[in-house]
């Protein structure tokens, strides 16, 4: 099988030193073409040495596949610890098949000075040898006086666009103990496999605190996934040199997407005719719309575009309309565009009218006519069907057929207007000679020529016994409105329309209103049904009308009705009276704190109606904020109508020490002073210097430093010393505490409830302690 060789980082403090390079062995194994997958390892043990609270360097494990197949499903199965000591390990794997690495790191910590030892296992799904078990052993030497190199991170992830270079990033390098940290220098950088030389790594100075600066190009890398490892080293530290594992994940640009039409000119000579439409670039095309339609060839109007969705794919369907046009050709330019592509794409659509006329086509309004009537009264009023032509040309030689009964017959006389459309079929219903019941009949209409010919109108007539005719009845049968001068118009009322009678009420119309009182047109009334039962509804409309009382009435008429028409009263009162008016109070809010402390907690202004009638529609406008910052407040009202409580909350984030402004609107539809301004002030005072030493530790300590808790070798972070305590929260972790960004991380979260469990579980510390805590996070988390 081909040799895997791994480069071995061995180097600390002189206990090791130098590199390897060791082949991946098979260990006599003798792989079978046909068997199972086979774990082949560079090297079955590690040895790692150490000062006390340092880390050792970092040893690379080689994982192959001595065997036949993908060798997949790798992964740690367990650490197992010999003797005194434990948890000083960590592993990782970069991928789960072969080839790929085991990453080991030991750390002293607390260790005191001595051996340790350590066996990990090593699965893999399928494997012939799985598990393969890796022995571990780790020496401590005392801790010589000296600084010890610390982080605030040992991992930078990037992730870019190939062809592009990406972002800076930095990591702070701190000293870890009160020893000076001098002669900071970039050891190294290595690279894993694949493309070297993409990471550019310098320091701003040699000097603790200082920056390391990684900033990666991705100009000539191709897409996937790349590693490199930068180590920092000092002179006396005895932790030199750290590293830090650096990530780079190149992607493909993005492809816009592009409209693309299945075809740009369309002929036709009246049919339907349709486009595809699809995403001819990356992403999804949304936004799809057709423009305005632009005409040539003496007519316009006569195309109808329709799209069958909004987001490709999608068809675009466009229909002619012929009716009217004289014979020719006509063009129209069909526009398409979409909300995430620049410009559009136009469809010529060509018409071809020829000299053959479109057939007349009848069209009867309506399809079907109803009567009532009483025995031995009056016969029903006549009713009319208008007939017009729904095709091309002109309808002519309109003509009306016999007329087809169920029943009884002759009892309806049909008369024309014209023999040309548009014309009058008016429908007369004869009932002298008609017993009390139900009749229908059927009128066909011809025209010469209509395509559609002969059409059909429908008619019954009810004839009710005497005494049983019906009656229309109106309950309420009057109706008042009242309002305010200048208020909104009142809301419509509804009014029941029954057949207090026998038999059918059908035919139900409103007839022409009459008003009284100096007013008119400030009604209006419409029927849901033309058969009882029936809803009227009645609403009013003031507009202009000064104040004042009016009056109208309402007709309803019916077929046959008994006691038709019967009349609804409409009273309309418009009192004199002021408009509402906007009121606030306060119409000022002021804000008070600390960068990078918390919010301050949220205020209400009163709004209430200082005019006439009731201010209803209450609405927050748009927010606008004087210089400096936007976005920082919000503001929201607990009811639309008056009183109302307005509630403003200000959110600090990470706005700078200043004085901040922004306005407030409150508005409502028909206040006279729509809309009134609520001012709001945030003053964001200096945090002032916070120590790490005096303002913070102490506290930890007390509080969280206790038997069984934050000590070592019990719950992390260690908090039992100051150096131990400011290395756990900031230079080896970023889990705890995120320098410059107090809104992030564990320690302000658990202290709060936010994040995690309460802590301290014994209640919660003081605010004022935790907004010490925040500005020195804000401050940038110094080791002051």
């Amino acid at each position: 099988m081909p040799l895997r060789a791994v480069r071995c980082l061995v180097a600390a403090m002189g206990l090791f030193l130098g590199s390897c390079d060791q082949p991946v062995t098979t260990a006599g194994l003798d792989p079978d073409p046909e068997g199972p997958p086979v774990m082949a390892l560079s090297k079955s043990s590690a040895e790692f040495g150490a000062l006390t609270h340092a880390l050792a360097p970092m040893q690379i494990i080689a994982i192959g596949n001595a065997g036949p197949g993908i060798l997949g499903g790798l992964g740690i199965g367990k650490v197992e610890y010999f003797g005194d000591g434990a948890g000083w390990l960590t592993a990782s794997l970069s991928g789960t098949a072969a080839p790929t690495t085991l990453m080991l790191q030991a750390a002293a910590g607390n260790l005191a000075a001595g051996t340790y030892y350590a066996s990990l296992t090593l699965v893999a799904t399928g494997a012939a040898n799985s598990p393969r078990t890796i022995d571990l052993s780790l020496r401590v030497e005392p801790t010589a006086v000296g600084p010890i190199i610390g982080m605030t991170a040992t991992a930078a992830s990037f992730g870019v666009v190939t062809g592009t270079p990406g972002v800076t990033q930095q990591v702070q390098i701190l000293p870890a103990n009160d020893a000076p940290l001098t002669g900071l220098a970039i050891v190294d950088v290595t690279y894993e496999p694949g493309t070297p030389g993409w990471l550019a790594a310098r320091l701003d100075g040699t000097l603790a605190p200082a920056n390391l600066l990684l900033t990666p190009d991705a100009t000539s890398l191709s897409p996937g996934t790349y590693a490199a490892v930068v180590s920092i080293g000092a002179p006396g530290a005895i932790n030199s040199p750290r590293t830090v594992r650096v990530t780079l994940t190149v992607t493909s640009a993005p492809v816009p997407a592009s409209l693309r039409l299945s075809t740009t000119a369309l002929a036709a000579s009246g049919e339907a005719r349709s486009v595809a439409i699809t995403n001819g670039g990356g992403g999804t095309l949304d936004g799809l719309r057709i423009g305005t339609i632009s005409y040539a060839g003496g007519a316009g109007n006569w195309l109808t575009a329709a799209l069958s969705a909004t987001s490709a794919p999608s068809t675009l369907t466009l229909t002619p309309t012929v009716a009217g046009l004289p014979a020719g050709v006509y063009t129209a330019v069909v526009p398409v565009s979409a909300s995430n592509v620049t410009g559009s794409q136009s469809v010529t659509f060509t018409l071809t009218v020829t000299g053959v006329a479109i057939p007349a086509a009848l069209s009867l309004t309506p399809g079907s006519v109803g009567f009532a009537g009483t025995l031995g009264g009056a016969a029903p009023a006549p009713q009319t069907v208008s007939i017009t032509n729904a095709g091309g040309g002109t309808l002519t030689g309109i003509s009306i057929g016999p007329t087809m009964y169920t029943g009884a017959a002759g009892w309806l006389q049909t008369t024309l207007t014209a023999t040309t459309a548009p014309a009058t079929l008016t429908l007369t219903p004869i009932v002298s000679a008609l017993a009390a019941g139900t009749y229908t009949a059927t009128v066909p209409v011809g025209a010469i020529g209509a395509s559609n010919a002969p059409q059909y109108v429908t008619v019954t007539l009810v004839l009710s016994p005497p005494g049983t005719a019906p009656l229309i009845a109106l309950t309420p049968s009057a109706v008042s409105f009242a309002t305010t001068l200048g208020g909104a118009a009142p809301a419509a009322k509804t009014v029941s329309v029954g057949n207090a009678g026998t038999g059918s009420l059908a035919g139900l119309s409103v007839g022409a209103i009459t008003y009284s009182g100096g007013g008119s047109g400030w009604i209006t009334a419409s029927l849901n049904s033309t058969t009882a039962p029936a809803t009227l509804t009645v609403a009013p409309s003031p507009g202009a009308l000064p104040a004042g009382t009016y009056s109208a009435t309402v007709p309803i008429s019916a077929s046959g009705a008994g006691n038709a028409p019967q009349s609804l009263s409409v009273t309309l009162t418009i009192a004199a009276g002021t408009p509402p008016t906007i009121g606030l109070s306060p119409a000022s809010l002021a804000f008070s704190a600390t960068a990078g402390g918390a919010s301050p907690a949220a205020k209400t202004a009163a709004v209430s109606n200082t005019g006439g009638g009731a201010l209803t529609g209450l609405a927050v406008g748009t927010i606008a904020y004087g210089p400096g910052a936007s976005g920082w407040v919000s503001a929201s009202l607990n009811t639309s109508t008056a009183p109302a409580t307005l509630t403003v909350a200000p959110t600090l984030g990470a706005i700078a020490a200043g004085t901040y402004t922004a306005t407030v609107p409150v508005a409502a539809g028909g206040a006279s002073n729509s809309p009134v301004s609520v001012s709001v002030t945030l003053t964001v005072s200096p945090s002032a210097g916070v120590s790490f030493t005096t303002d913070i530790y102490p506290t930890l300590q007390a509080s969280c430093a206790t038997s069984g808790c934050h000590v070592p070798g019990k719950q992390k972070p260690d908090l039992s010393s100051r150096t131990t305590g400011y290395a756990a929260l900031v230079t080896n972790s970023t889990k705890y505490v995120t320098p410059g960004n107090p809104n992030t991380g564990l320690l302000v979260g658990t202290m709060q409830g936010t994040n995690g469990p309460l802590m301290p579980p014994s209640g919660k510390l003081p605010q004022s302690f935790i907004d010490k805590v925040r500005s020195w996070i804000q401050s940038g988390a110094p080791n002051n």
